[in-house]
């Protein structure tokens, strides 16, 4: 029965993640700097990753972001296509890390160097 659950296509127009609360207003001031929204700069990263096919992360960013438990958590949307939401998905699952960890990596990357790894 599992196995039947994990083949099942997402078909929601949304990614709903829950972060920690300052992480999000950081990452909404950089947003607001560069003329973007939360939802529209991290639909930007996942269609980049599906572009390069890639997370690009190193294995290490990842692994220091397992276990971390959210403090003051909020709950954010992410507006993108059910298929570009099953491929990041898949994507994700091939390089055995969760949808969120390279979301919170991508936000904690951008506020750190003040800027996207990605043009706007």
């Amino acid at each position: 029965m599992e196995e039947k659950k994990a083949n099942i296509e997402i078909k929601s127009c949304f990614l709903s993640i829950t972060i920690d609360k300052t992480m999000k207003e950081n990452f909404n001031d950089l947003c607001r700097k560069n003329g973007l929204d939360f939802s529209y700069a991290n639909a930007l990263f996942i269609k980049q990753c599906l572009k390069i096919d890639d997370i690009p992360f190193e294995s290490d960013q990842i692994n220091n972001k397992k276990g971390k438990h959210k403090k003051d958590p909020v709950r954010c949307s992410i507006r993108i296509s059910p298929e570009e939401r099953n491929a990041f998905k898949y994507l994700c699952k091939k390089k055995n890390v969760k949808m969120i960890d390279s979301l919170k990596i991508f936000m904690g990357t951008a506020i750190q160097n003040k800027k996207f790894p990605f043009s706007n």
